[in-house]
């Protein structure tokens, strides 16, 4: 049977990152407002032990926290791994984050998501070398380089490390967002083969360069002391250097171009037990489940055509070739009475429930085939919708800790119309937020919608991390393959 996929939303944990360079090098300390760490029902705890430039980060490390945060609102500050608001070409970091769960073996995954890259203005010295303006295109992320490992706990990363536990390394544009497997039933996680054991330390290394990053790994040893990363024979006394961490950083070779850039990441720490999930996969970016409730939420406003392109020729109209990739997606599902059970949404001016959760795949499948388009975008009257059939009280919702409710929402543009007293963009936001907190985990597809509206469906719409329930289209002809990804645990 085909298998829904599901991210480990069962227990989140996020860390946004700041980056920066002011007057050479940036400062704006509105950009962390948004900083979120939460945890859920079983128990994940992250700690972290940072160093800026050999010297102790107070700013960015934090002991062993279980509870960090209650979801109601942003964290405090304290639970950042990056806060650096005046970088220097040369500047450079090393972090040793520490994973843990309590009591029961569980899997983890890992995601890295940008969240905001820009240019954040153009000075005088940026312009002399060849940096026009560019609002979302900053040159900051082409600068910073990092590497990511396996760590036994000494802040450092040493030959053995950087032989098989090296897990991402280059230039943060070229990294990008990316998910990594910490553990799961694959076998293949970075962290442990098999489950993270209860009340066991795992740990994984970060270290960062604001100019060319080299990795010169250390012999394997057991490291400390005051200045570590790493107070080892390279630089006994004062601060460490990059070489005591195991790194070379160089930033001779920066210029102007990154003055005033700006970038912020979240890093999403998910964890789930094993008992009960034998089969879990981070599944390179979401692990499979063989039973959900499932409600497809889809655009039907006037900007998808229902035009035949070409007079009854082998090209569909963009409504018709939605059709074609949602009835795909449901066969994809495999609607069953002890599975996959599935609904439908659709939304133009206003929204409509069109199909019940449902094991009839059939059924399902002739509303969809009865779509017309036309009028305006109601995101938020959407996701309503979807949100009111997959409520605990709802009389075609099954148990959540069964059946867990998914909203994969498909859309072509940027929210027109709501029912709210705000934006429509914010009215769409805040119905999504009541529907996570309600447990329902969102996916989306933008098809070819501008820059703004895919960073707005990121940020605001979808579940974190982003990087693992947001996918871009070109067009409705990429959608089909898409939803298929979507769909299956492979």
């Amino acid at each position: 049977m085909k298998k829904i996929i599901l991210s480990t939303s069962t227990l989140l944990a996020v860390i946004a990152i700041v980056v920066g360079a002011t007057t050479a090098f940036y400062g704006d300390v509105e950009t962390s407002s948004g900083n979120t760490l939460s945890a859920g029902a079983i128990d994940l705890g992250i700690d972290n032990e940072s160093y800026y430039n050999g010297l102790l980060n107070e700013g960015t490390s934090w002991e062993l926290a279980f509870d960090l945060d209650d979801n109601e609102g942003p964290a405090d500050g304290k639970y950042l791994f990056f806060n650096f608001l005046d970088l220097k070409p040369g500047d450079w970091g090393e972090d040793t984050i520490s994973v843990h769960v309590k009591d029961n073996d569980s899997w983890a995954c890992m995601a890295f998501d940008v969240t905001t890259d820009e240019d954040n203005g153009s000075t005088e010295p940026e312009l002399d070398d060849e940096d026009p303006y560019t609002a979302d295109d900053g040159e900051l992320d082409d600068f910073v380089n990092f590497v990511w490992w396996a760590d036994d706990g000494d802040n450092v990363l040493e030959d053995d490390e950087a032989e098989t536990g090296n897990f991402k390394e280059g230039a943060l544009s070229d990294i990008g967002d990316f998910s990594v497997t910490l553990a799961d039933s694959s076998g293949t996680g970075v962290l442990s083969s098999g489950p993270l054991e209860g009340s066991t330390d795992y740990y994984i290394g970060k270290a960062w360069c604001f100019g060319n990053l080299e990795v010169n790994p250390l012999e394997q040893g057991n490291y400390s002391g005051p200045n570590n990363p790493a107070n080892d024979e390279v630089n006994p006394s004062g601060s460490a250097t990059p070489e005591d961490g195991g790194i070379i950083c160089n930033g001779s070779g920066l210029d102007n171009r990154t003055q005033t850039d700006k970038i912020t990441a979240d890093v999403v720490f998910t964890a789930l037990q094993d008992r009960w999930n034998p089969n879990f996969k981070c599944g390179g970016e979401i692990g499979c489940l063989d039973k959900a409730d499932v409600m497809l939420v889809l655009d039907r406003s006037g900007s998808i055509s229902n035009t035949d392109p070409d007079g009854g020729g082998p090209l569909l109209s963009e409504l018709q070739t939605l059709k074609n990739a949602a009835k795909a997606f449901v066969d994809a599902l495999a609607p069953s009475a002890d599975g996959v059970h599935v609904g439908m949404v659709s939304f133009s001016s206003s929204a409509t429930l069109n199909s019940h959760l449902t094991s009839d795949g059939a059924s399902v499948k002739t509303a969809i085939d009865g779509l017309t388009s036309g009028g305006n975008t109601n995101l938020e009257h959407g996701i309503q919708l979807a949100d009111g059939e997959l409520d605990d009280a709802h009389l075609h919702d099954r148990d959540d800790t069964e059946a867990p409710d998914i909203i994969v929402l498909i859309t072509d543009g940027e929210p027109t119309a709501s029912n709210g007293p705000l934006t429509h963009r914010e009215d769409a936001r805040v119905a999504a937020d009541n529907a996570k907190s309600d447990g329902v985990e969102i996916f989306a597809v933008g098809v070819g919608i501008t820059s703004s509206n895919a960073t707005y469906l990121k940020d605001d719409i979808v579940s974190p991390p982003s990087v693992d329930h947001y996918f871009n289209a070109v067009d409705f002809n990429d959608l089909e393959a898409i939803l298929a990804d979507i769909a299956n645990c492979e």
